[in-house]
């Protein structure tokens, strides 16, 4: 007889709640492409090699996580900064 052990791995999205000035909005953590897809964005901006500006990319980003891009174009940029902070930063909890 033997003794058979299996290990289940379950992973579920992670998501962000987010109140923009009384607006509520769930956000999702990006995956691993959308981080390196917006980093290369970013870089790419920095060494003036993209059209776009640089608060489009932010724009952009936030939209595909969830945050209408009217709501994030209200955001102060210390607030919007700091919402992308916290999306690329996310520590296990």
């Amino acid at each position: 007889m033997t003794n058979e052990v299996f290990s289940t791995l379950k992973f579920e999205k992670s998501l962000m709640d987010l109140d923009v000035y009384g607006a509520k909005h769930q956000l999702r953590f990006p995956t691993s492409i959308e981080i390196e897809s917006y980093t290369k964005k970013s870089i790419a901006f920095q060494e003036e090699q993209l059209g776009e500006s640089e608060i489009e990319i932010c724009f952009e980003f936030l939209e595909n996580m969830g945050l209408p891009r009217e709501d994030s174009q209200k955001l102060e940029l210390d607030h919007l900064t700091e919402v992308i902070k916290v999306l690329l930063t996310k520590k296990k909890e």
